[in-house]
Formats: C-alpha cells, sequence, structure tokens
C-alpha cells in the first residue's frame, strides 16, 4: 500500500537499483564460493605434496643409515667386538668394547 504512493522517479530508482544490486550480490556469492573451494583443493594438494615430500626424505635417511649400519657391521673391530662379548661377556670384552668406543 505504501508503494502506491511513492512516485514513480522513486519507484524507479528502487527497480533500477535492484536490477543492479541483486545480480551483484549472486555473483559475488558465487564467486565467494568457488574461490574458497579453489583454495581448499589447493591447501590439500599441497599438504599432500608437503607429506609425500617428508616420506622421501624420510626414506632416503633410512636407507642411509642402513648402507652405514651395513658398513660397520662389516669393520674388524665391530666385529672383534660383538665376537668377544658374545663368547667372553661384556665384563671381560672391556679392551674391545673401548676400541670399539674410539672407533664410533
Amino acid at each position: 500500500m505504501e508503494m502506491k504512493k511513492r512516485s514513480l522517479k522513486f519507484k524507479m530508482i528502487i527497480g533500477g537499483t535492484l536490477a543492479v544490486v541483486i545480480p551483484v550480490l549472486f555473483i559475488g556469492t558465487l564467486s565467494i564460493v568457488k574461490t574458497y573451494g579453489t583454495f581448499i583443493n589447493q591447501g590439500k594438494h599441497q599438504i599432500q605434496q608437503i607429506a609425500k615430500d617428508l616420506s622421501n626424505m624420510v626414506e632416503i635417511s633410512i636407507e642411509q643409515e642402513l648402507k652405514l649400519a651395513g658398513q660397520m657391521a662389516i669393520t674388524p673391530v665391530v666385529i672383534n667386538a660383538a665376537a668377544k662379548v658374545l663368547e667372553s661377556g661384556i665384563a671381560q670384552a672391556q679392551a674391545e668394547v673401548s676400541a670399539l668406543d674410539d672407533f664410533l
């Protein structure tokens, strides 16, 4: 009822404003939703890539440690100390254990 009392100029201004504002709000909301989804997907992808890189670094470190342990296991100092401890016990193998400690 109140709109009937308004002038044609006022009605045209309100109609034109609504004709511009409603599509802008719709497009703005749609773009925000799509952008948010894109950011979430990018974040997930980056997290997966970081996890994969960390996994590769850990795997490389473990491989290097295994190589080092394998190389150390065939050195005479380690073999002698392990044999003496196995044969006589730790108490009688102090000289070999000390030599091994110096080696490491």
